[in-house]
């Protein structure tokens, strides 16, 4: 397991896995059903790649990107936002594994202590 920090040409696709797999039809993390309209557009997905205040991060399989996490540090705790594992990679393990890796990151680079996400 291995994530890499996002660039700004990986905006569209981002974009593309957040809204399906908070927006599309298959996977357990659909919220559909609760809220209508895109998860994300790709201009906030730029802004949050070009901050200077969060690290997004990506893992690709297969040539393309199938999770993304976005930590952002502030007074010793990582606050982590923007995940998404794509819906085919769901119930795999990897949305396990990409959270540890993000916290791990969080500790060792950015010296976090603590480790806060808000979900809808």
């Amino acid at each position: 397991m291995h994530l890499t920090p996002a660039t700004q040409s990986d905006a569209r696709e981002i974009c593309d896995l957040m809204n399906q797999a908070y927006r599309g039809s298959q996977g357990w993390t659909s919220e559909r059903n609760l809220v209508e309209g895109d998860r994300i557009t790709v201009d906030q997905v730029q802004e949050m790649i070009l901050s200077p205040a969060s690290v997004f991060l990506v893992h690709k399989a297969l040539g393309k990107i199938v999770a993304c996490i976005c930590v952002e540090p502030s007074n010793g705790v990582a606050h982590i936002g923007s995940f998404a594992v794509a819906p085919q990679y769901q119930g795999t393990g990897l949305g396990g594994s990409v959270i540890a890796w993000a916290e791990k990151y969080a500790q060792e680079r950015l010296s976090a202590k603590k480790y806060t996400i808000l979900v809808l």
